[in-house]
């Protein structure tokens, strides 16, 4: 499958160059030193924030995941990500490559209008 990789915006310490979308969403990762199951926070076309109690990992690692996300029967699969910051049991990455197929899938998911409360609109009520 043809590979795509993005580029990040200069200066921003993770590279963001995209707002990202409040989800829960299972994940599995791994890297050279370990691997582990987190839990999706938000998402975002260039990258995401995982919560990961029993895993830690440090910036600069170089990850490979897939994940659910609420509505979708297949995962996405990233095969390169790097790890831009890590706090507690939380980190960031950055995606480097995903396949063609995979980018749509997540383009569409974020785009497309929510079927359900994000988190913060149901502790608003």
């Amino acid at each position: 499958m043809a590979k795509r990789h993005l580029h990040f915006v200069e200066g921003h310490p993770c590279g963001r160059a995209y707002d990202r979308l409040p989800v829960e969403g299972r994940m599995y990762f791994s890297s050279d030193e370990n691997e582990g199951i987190g839990n999706v926070q938000d998402v975002s076309v260039g990258g995401w924030r995982v919560r990961s109690v029993h895993t830690h990992v440090k910036p600069g690692d170089a990850v490979t995941f897939f994940a659910t996300l609420p509505d979708h029967q297949q995962a996405v699969l990233v095969d390169q990500a790097k790890v831009c910051w890590s706090r507690g049991d939380e980190f960031g990455l950055a995606i480097g490559e995903i396949t063609v197929q995979d980018a749509k899938r997540l383009k569409g998911f974020i785009s497309r209008p929510p079927l359900i409360s994000t988190r913060e609109e149901l502790t608003h009520r």
